[in-house]
């Protein structure tokens, strides 16, 4: 019996479940993603210009997955993801490729990657524009800027429509 009276004899999940993205009818595949570093180094932060544009060369030669709208903060990013070709990669996989090319186009990060990511599948238009919102909102939330459109490490790589 899997029933419990008390949570915290639950096991916490350790790392970040991936499962394959689910088709649906009329609606396009569209996965929110977040990447972090595993010890953030106060002065090597990711948002700077050319942590940003060595990441867009790096999505640029990992076409399996197609970037829309992201954003880059400081210790970590989102981005908003639509297959980019018929036979897909796993986001797992995607996202071990990307972080390895922007790595070795930054010789020698002083930080380093966590080793997963988190995924999550929007679930219809109102999901999407509900996330789409809070990322965008992400420098605000951090004291970074005080308007969101200021914020000059975020953009769109590839439209994506709903």
């Amino acid at each position: 019996m899997f029933a419990k009276n008390n949570a915290s004899e639950f096991l916490q999940r350790q790392h970040p479940a991936h499962p394959a993205p689910l088709e649906r009818i009329n609606q396009p595949v569209v996965l929110m993603v977040t990447v972090g570093l595993r010890v953030p180094h106060p002065l090597h932060s990711l948002d700077n210009p050319i942590f940003h544009a060595a990441l867009l060369q790096a999505w640029k030669r990992a076409p399996e997955w197609q970037v829309g709208w992201y954003v880059i903060m400081p210790d970590h990013l989102h981005c908003f993801c639509t297959p980019g070709q018929p036979i897909r990669m796993a986001m797992v996989t995607w996202c071990r490729k990307w972080k390895s090319l922007t790595t070795a186009a930054l010789t020698n990060p002083a930080w380093r990657w966590l080793p997963n990511c988190w995924d999550t599948q929007m679930r219809n238009r109102e999901h999407y524009v509900e996330k789409l919102a809070y990322v965008q909102r992400n420098p605000v939330r951090k004291q970074l800027m005080t308007q969101s459109g200021q914020w000059p490490y975020q953009g769109i790589v590839h439209e994506i429509r709903w």
